[in-house]
C-alpha cells in the first residue's frame, strides 16, 4: 500500500492520472472512500482520511500500460 500525499510530500512525481482515476473508481476502493467519509447529511472527506486511503502504486511504466489498456477497454464500452 501506498501513501500517496507522503509521496507528493517527498517531492516524487504522482501516480498516471489515468491510473489513478481508474484505481479510485475501483468498487473496493470507493466502497472504502464511503466507508470512511464524514457527515450524516452529506458526507466529506478531508485530507486526513484521503491520507489513509489504500493506494497500490506499480512502477510508471507499468501504470502507463494498466492506464491504456482500462482507456481502451473503456473507449469500446462507450
Amino acid at each position: 500500500m501506498y501513501n500517496l500525499f507522503l509521496h507528493r510530500y517527498l517531492g516524487h512525481k504522482g501516480p498516471d492520472p489515468r491510473y489513478a482515476a481508474f484505481y479510485l473508481g475501483h468498487p473496493l476502493v470507493r466502497e472504502w472512500i464511503v466507508r470512511h467519509a464524514h457527515g450524516a447529511t452529506m458526507a466529506n472527506l478531508n485530507t486526513s482520511i484521503l491520507s489513509s486511503c489504500p493506494f497500490v502504486l506499480p512502477p510508471p511504466a507499468e501504470q502507463e500500460g494498466i492506464a491504456s489498456i482500462l482507456s481502451a477497454l473503456d473507449d469500446k464500452m462507450s
